[in-house]
């Protein structure tokens, strides 16, 4: 019983001493106050002396070329290198150093919008300036640095797509040069071998043969019997006995010149027209008939090829926009500033004035408070030491 009396009054008296240690710290409010302002003025004073920050910040596209024959990006240099790179020489390297007129506040993977995961293709650079203009320059010595760095690697692309080109334009040349030749021998059967030939056949067909087969019609049907009737008529008249013999030579001459005429005319002469009867018929028609047969094929075959040339030249002329497509500034590109965009403001971005205004303040109320608590506190020690005396 009497030890939660006990309790009760020391909680009672810890009331009465938390209020009056309120009540002497609201009298030593004028110390608090003057202690506060005091610090706001030094946070204001700081804010007006410091060193004003500018930010600029880029998004920095690593080296790569857009292989449109497979439809892929393929990097030349990762962005983590850059960034490692970076990050050694213009923020570790300086550490503990007096900041320049600008430095690089941060390099960090550019990240895919809406989540965490990192571009492979991209970084992201802050770098903080005494004006936007040296963070601005800044950012451009440190692009030009990187794309002098990854030149040769990008101009060996370069070549080699060239290279490539100039191999596929040759190409296209040689193809056209060689449809240019078979075009020529296409239009010469069209115009000059295969006229020509219709033209032989037709005259064997309408002209030579017809008359051949006359000529041998009126040797058959005409010379040959006209001949052994002439012939039998002198050996008839020969038989006269009334023939004198001038006469007689005459006739015998004459039937002679017959009989070797006859003889001529049914042998060499039959003969000579039956063999060209047949070779016109049975040889040169014929032959000529697959002369242009065989011109036809030629043109068909001379048509395919040309039809196959130009296809391979359809497919090469493809293959050739690709690689000049390829050799755009959006197909092989150094590192660059994505879309020559830095991103600036206005007003320094260090100090933030209202935050360390703020701050100070704060923490000279704080200190004012542990001025006036310091002060109590002494006393009551001066206090009890007197009257422990």
């Amino acid at each position: 019983m009497s030890e939660n009396l006990m309790n009760s009054a020391n909680s009672q008296n810890d009331e009465i001493d938390i209020f009056e240690l309120l009540g002497k710290i609201w009298k030593g409010k004028f110390s608090i106050i003057v202690i506060t302002l005091a610090f706001f003025a030094l946070g204001v004073l700081y804010t007006i002396i410091a060193t004003p920050w500018y930010s600029a910040k880029a998004r920095i596209s690593v080296p790569y070329y857009k292989n449109l024959e497979e439809n892929k990006k393929e990097l030349l240099v990762e962005a983590d290198m850059i960034i490692n790179k970076i990050q050694s020489k213009y923020i570790d390297a300086l550490k503990g150093q007096p900041k320049e007129s600008a430095f690089v506040e941060k390099i960090a993977p550019a990240k895919i919008s809406g989540t965490k995961n990192n571009l492979k293709d991209f970084l992201d650079i802050e770098v903080m300036g005494k004006s936007n203009d040296e963070a601005i320059a800044l950012i451009n010595q440190i692009v030009k640095e990187e794309q002098e760095a990854n030149s040769e690697d990008v101009q060996t692309r370069k070549r080699n797509v060239e290279n490539k080109l100039h191999n596929v334009e040759i190409r296209i040349k040689f193809l056209q040069n060689n449809i240019e030749k078979l075009q020529l021998q296409s239009d010469q059967i069209d115009t000059i071998f295969m006229p020509n030939k219709d033209k032989e056949i037709a005259n064997l067909q309408n002209t030579v043969l017809p008359n051949d087969k006359k000529a041998y019609d009126e040797l058959i049907n005409k010379v040959i019997p006209n001949l052994e009737n002439e012939m039998q008529n002198i050996e008839k008249e020969l038989k006269n006995p009334n023939l004198n013999q001038n006469n007689a030579i005459i006739l015998k001459e004459r039937l002679n010149d017959l009989r070797n005429r006859y003889m001529s005319a049914t042998t060499t002469t039959k003969q000579k027209f039956e063999h060209d009867l047949h070779d016109s018929e049975f040889v040169k028609i014929p032959n000529l008939l697959k002369d242009k047969e065989n011109l036809v094929a030629s043109q068909t075959d001379i048509l395919n090829k040309i039809d196959e040339k130009s296809d391979e030249i359809i497919k090469l002329k493809t293959q050739q926009e690709i690689l000049q497509a390829s050799l755009a500034k959006q197909n092989l590109s150094n590192v660059v500033i994505k879309d020559d965009l830095i991103v600036t403001n206005e007003k320094p971005v260090k100090p933030k004035k209202l935050l360390i205004v703020a701050i100070v303040t704060f923490l000279g109320g704080v200190l004012g408070v542990f001025w006036v608590l310091s002060k109590i506190t002494m006393q009551n020690i001066k206090n009890r030491i007197k009257n422990n005396v």
